[in-house]
């Protein structure tokens, strides 16, 4: 009989390494660079991004300190790669909210199927509603 081996269910570490790499080539990063940049050997570096090994809490706090990765994204994948700012990061959050996230629906509805008068009047008033950051 011929037996196959069944992989276990991924978890959510299994494909840290792999983020890591992902995000490092996204900024035309060498692994050299990051390496040097988080104080660890290439080697090291090397064994992560295959996923033969996992960082150090310290290695991750150096990639939240000294980048822009977003640590929540790098342990998880979910989530932009990059950290937000405050403000927008709160705007996220918010987006998490069911009602929210209907309403958002139901005005991306509306403005697709909408005649040119609806959508002009949505658009104006969203536009209005607006706070003007400049």
């Amino acid at each position: 009989m011929n037996y196959k081996k069944v992989r276990e269910p991924i978890g959510v570490a299994d494909l840290l390494g792999e983020r890591i790499r992902v995000w490092r080539k996204s900024k035309f990063l060498k692994g050299y660079e990051l390496a040097k940049i988080l104080s660890i050997s290439q080697g090291s570096l090397s064994d992560i991004e295959n996923n033969k090994s996992l960082p150090s809490a310290e290695t991750i706090a150096r990639l939240h300190k000294l980048t822009e990765l977003n640590v929540i994204w790098l342990l998880t994948g979910e989530g932009p790669k990059i950290r937000i700012e405050n403000n927008q990061e709160e705007l996220v959050n918010n987006l998490e909210d069911n009602k929210l996230k209907g309403l958002i629906e139901m005005l991306t509805a509306m403005y697709n199927e909408g005649d040119s008068k609806k959508v002009a009047h949505l658009e104006g008033f969203l536009m209005g509603a607006a706070p003007q950051k400049f």
